[in-house]
């Protein structure tokens, strides 16, 4: 059992992984570009924003017009193709990849753009 200053910082750490916002739970498809460093793209690809909050997202099952997924950092923009979200897009920090999930991204957001009825 950890005692004093060490298990006052595990504590610390882990409210610091805490989520700022809660996610909404959604199934809507995207279509993605993957950017790098000059925002030039390097790929495309479709996948399915399964979760999203103010701050971030993730998107799953992504399938890439070329098979290779990115390695080094970029930035992924998308747009939903459907659902209560139609037509929003954003560009994204890239905050976490998991292949074990069929090509899953963590995203947080940089910039969204929501078109409003009316």
């Amino acid at each position: 059992m950890l005692k004093g200053d060490s298990a006052r910082r595990m504590r610390a750490a882990a409210a610091d992984h805490r989520r700022r916002f809660e996610r909404e739970k959604v199934h809507l498809p995207v279509r993605i570009r993957v950017l790098d460093d000059a925002l030039e793209v390097v790929n495309r690809g479709y996948g399915v924003l399964r979760d999203y909050s103010p701050s971030g997202g993730l998107i799953e099952g992504v399938r890439f017009e070329y098979e290779d997924a990115p390695t080094r950092d970029f930035r992924l923009a998308f747009r939903v193709l459907g659902g209560e979200l139609e037509g929003m897009e954003a560009l994204c920090e890239t905050v976490r990849v998991d292949d074990a999930q069929g090509r899953a991204f963590g995203v947080r957001f940089e910039n969204v753009y929501l078109r409003m009825a009316g």
